[in-house]
């Protein structure tokens, strides 16, 4: 089979890494496929990276070099400094503001789109893999041009996807929400576009801004429904499990357009499991732990990353956890989002006895006697290794795996002692949360094998 380019829009810095992961992934089951990645100019400090894992990278704002983008780096820290950065500031989330968007959008949208064909006519690929279909106005606009020139459109698995957690993240922002103080152009939109609006429990909200909003719909690339992924401009949505094909086709995505191939860091998870004896006493003796304890594994959750804390009360809760947890547990390891980073959460190491893992948790956590976190997808993986798994349900996040009965939900914090103490004496049954989880079905050790299969089949027909 000739060789086939297939682009990876890498439109959101956090999964960057999982994208060249897929890419190299698929790679190693033969030289069928050259993997291009497709990069807007506010992530250009990825290139180095991902040219240094021998892939092309093509920047969608047209002939930027590194000059031009540090000049413009250095312009954008004088405006920062200046008048118009404060004038700017002050009409944000204003109706004003929204217009002046709303207007430079426009012509970022017809830029970016004309450069995107360009690229396309160039290279001619047979399918494009993207994080999602409710991206920003330039990944919108390069999904708008490969949709028009009908090349497929592929949202891998890379994590767990819904409404409450944007919702959640928009909550105190009057630009997303309707009420009495919502700028005139939010109540509009509002009124115009009603299947844009989410009833969460904190109230209606929008997705986009309002400007985006306009935008897009100007453009004829506005998503069906942006708060759920799959009702945009893409053909195929991959999904990790029945659990989530299930929630996805609730949500209105299409029957045909999704499939079961597991999650991507499912095969690293797999070779894992089957490895854990031998992979646990590295640990053990990496991390100097008590053979004769059991080990608990610790998700920290990223309160201030993610702006749902301050600083101060990200602390705060931090210390409370692994306080409580300590009383439990001798064998502290702790796994860190990547955003977090692990320089700051060093001191931990001292304070409670616990060990930061350096490893990626796929590498460590079917060792597991225990695993707690607050609202991770990776409470999937642990569950399908038949590790008992327990969530803090006390900060008010939006809940997920809500439908697996294996899973202890602490709900007060002064519980937490009790509980967990309780639940490591109970017998745990798997068997109807792995068949939830399609365990027989994807977790295999093939989610890449199914990944490359799409592929050839895209080039068949």
């Amino acid at each position: 089979m000739e060789e086939k380019n297939i682009l990876m829009l890498a439109n959101n810095y956090a999964r960057i890494h999982d994208l060249v992961r897929l890419a190299k992934g698929i790679s190693t089951r033969g030289p069928k496929f050259n993997f291009i990645f497709v990069l807007p100019l506010i992530l250009f400090n990825y290139k180095e990276y991902i040219e240094n894992e021998n892939f092309q990278v093509i920047l969608l704002d047209k002939d930027l070099s590194e000059n031009k983008v540090q000049r413009v780096s250095i312009k954008n820290k004088i405006i920062s400094y200046g008048f118009l950065f404060k004038m700017l500031t002050s009409i944000r989330d204003t109706s004003l503001g929204e217009i002046a968007s709303y207007l430079r959008y426009k012509i970022i949208f017809k830029r970016i789109y004309e450069r995107s064909k360009e690229i396309l006519n160039v290279l001619s690929p047979i399918s494009i893999f993207t994080t999602g279909d409710r991206e920003s106005i330039r990944g919108t606009a390069f999904l708008k041009a490969a949709k028009d020139k009908k090349i497929a459109i592929i949202i891998p698995y890379l994590t767990v996807s819904g409404a409450d957690a944007p919702a959640f993240l928009r909550r105190e922002r009057k630009i997303y929400r309707l009420s009495f103080l919502s700028p005139i152009i939010t109540k509009y939109v509002f009124n115009k576009f009603t299947d844009q609006v989410y009833n969460s429990k904190w109230g209606d909200m929008i997705f986009y801004r309002p400007s985006e909003i306009l935008t897009l719909n100007r453009f004829n690339a506005l998503s069906e429904n942006p708060w759920f992924m799959g009702l945009g401009l893409s053909d195929i949505v991959i999904v990790d499990n029945k659990y989530t094909y299930q929630n996805y086709r609730k949500f209105g995505i299409p029957e045909n357009k999704l499939r079961i191939y597991g999650d991507l860091s499912f095969d690293d998870l797999y070779n894992s499991y089957l490895n854990k004896d031998k992979i646990k006493q590295n640990i053990i003796n990496e991390y100097l732990l008590d053979p004769e304890k059991k080990i608990v594994i610790i998700a920290l959750p990223q309160f201030a990353e993610h702006n749902i804390m301050s600083w101060d009360l990200h602390w705060k809760e931090i210390n409370f956890i692994l306080s409580e947890v300590s009383k439990v547990f001798n064998n502290i390891l702790i796994s860190l989002h990547p955003k977090m980073e692990r320089e700051e959460y060093m001191f931990l190491e001292n304070k409670y006895s616990c060990k930061i893992l350096q490893e990626r948790l796929y590498r460590v956590l079917p060792i597991a006697d225990m695993f707690i976190s607050v609202n991770s997808s990776t409470i999937g993986w642990a569950v399908l290794c038949g590790i008992k798994t327990a969530t803090f349900e006390f900060y008010d996040l939006p809940i997920v795996f809500e439908g697996l009965s294996s899973i202890k939900r602490i709900y007060e914090k002064d519980e937490i002692e009790h509980k967990i103490k309780e639940y490591l004496e109970q017998e745990v049954d798997f068997s109807a949360d792995w068949n939830i989880l399609s365990k027989n079905e994807v977790f295999d050790g093939k989610v890449i094998d199914r990944n490359f299969k799409l592929l050839k089949n895209l080039c068949l027909g």
